[in-house]
């Protein structure tokens, strides 16, 4: 999965708990990890700080808990560079 679709991916899955403000979530979360360029030598360390980043900027109304086992599953085949 490339960056664009996990994206997509994320927005609708945090959508329901959110609305649109799902966007701008995701997108915190993507503009921590683009501030460290040295994780994307790394795949593994890259998908690791970002699954830490949303879930900092996660929202406690958002079930992350029942969701994250999902996010997991679709980080390990996405590409984030």
């Amino acid at each position: 999965m490339n960056k664009t679709d996990f994206r997509s991916f994320l927005i609708q899955l945090y959508a329901d708990s959110l609305g649109v403000a799902a966007e701008f979530v995701v997108d915190d979360a993507f503009a921590i990890v683009s501030e460290r360029p040295e994780w994307r030598g790394n795949a593994q360390l890259l998908r690791a700080q970002f699954l830490l980043a949303l879930e900092r900027v996660t929202p406690p109304e958002v079930p992350l808990a029942r969701l994250r086992s999902e996010i997991v599953a679709k980080l390990k085949d996405t590409d984030l560079h």
